[in-house]
């Protein structure tokens, strides 16, 4: 199966500045968050980093990026969220597991190719799935397919060693016993808050001010990242106070994405073509061009 790769430019202000990244958020619409959120966590493979996340009404939450030292997280940036429904998601999770160990265990000329069921992501909007068609390297040997349109062959293939998906089968399906899924809008501050699957159209940026590396943030290091999550409510702006810096490589980066979010202007998202709010997960990355 071939997945065509799905990124998105950052954007530099002129060639001798220090960048960073600016406010996309058309594929980074996941949950709204609620008391009993599971912990970021964060498993880094070779090219790329997954953070997952659970709450108690929307389920689990598997963003995917490119990490900062492959030739995509350099140049170009692209994440991927995709939610997930917990029961599904721990079956799916130990059948390929089991699956996964089992062909592990085969010397290369013993395993057979195969595809694994697809799990279901984003009310059906998307997939995962796991395969083998011996093509990989012997280190790598199975791809792990993050496929935003079903069907469409629209996403993300990277190769993966079979302990790359012991690592993060074992987190989602922690992540999942913890969780509960609930289709409904969450209500809060008397709107209900969207997830990117219930839009008929997501946000995205009308606007917004551009993020420029903290000077600050140099003693710490050239270059970092910045989870940020935040309600881009229903007039096309983020809501006070919903902002949170869910993992950052410093707080001057964080600072940093904070302001230029809480400045920058949305066309709101759209539910049966209505403006609602939704919240939105983005990376933002930090990176001084030479």
């Amino acid at each position: 199966m071939v997945v065509d790769h799905v990124l998105y430019p950052l954007h530099r202000h002129r060639s001798d500045a220090i960048i960073l990244a600016f406010l996309v958020v058309a594929l980074t619409t996941p949950c709204d968050a609620q008391t009993g959120n599971t912990v970021p966590e964060r498993i880094a493979w070779p090219l790329v980093d997954f953070v997952v996340l659970g709450d108690s009404a929307h389920g689990v939450q598997l963003i995917a990026a490119p990490n900062l030292h492959t030739v995509q997280g350099q140049g170009q940036h692209d994440n991927m969220t995709l939610t997930l429904e917990p029961q599904a998601t721990r079956r799916w999770a130990a059948s390929v597991a089991h699956l996964v160990d089992s062909v592990a265990r085969l010397e290369p000329h013993d395993r057979s190719p195969f595809v694994t069921v697809p799990l279901v992501a984003n009310l059906g909007k998307a997939e995962l799935i796991v395969s083998l068609d011996g093509r990989g390297r012997r280190e790598a040997p199975f791809l792990f397919v993050v496929a935003e349109s079903v069907g469409k062959r629209k996403g993300w293939n990277v190769q993966a060693s079979a302990q790359d998906i012991r690592d993060l089968l074992t987190v989602i399906d922690a992540t999942a016993q913890t969780s509960v899924f609930d289709t409904a809008p969450h209500r809060a501050d008397g709107e209900g808050v969207y997830l990117a699957c219930q839009l008929d159209h997501p946000p995205r940026l009308r606007d917004g001010e551009r993020v420029f590396y903290p000077m600050g943030a140099l003693s710490g290091g050239p270059e970092g990242r910045v989870l940020a999550e935040f309600v881009i409510d229903s007039s096309g702006k983020a809501r006070p106070g919903s902002f949170r810096a869910l993992l950052s490589d410093g707080g001057s980066f964080s600072d940093a994405v904070r302001d230029a979010v809480m400045h920058a202007r949305f066309v709101p998202g759209k539910a049966h073509e209505q403006a609602v709010s939704t919240l939105v997960w983005q990376w933002f990355a930090f990176r001084i061009h030479h």
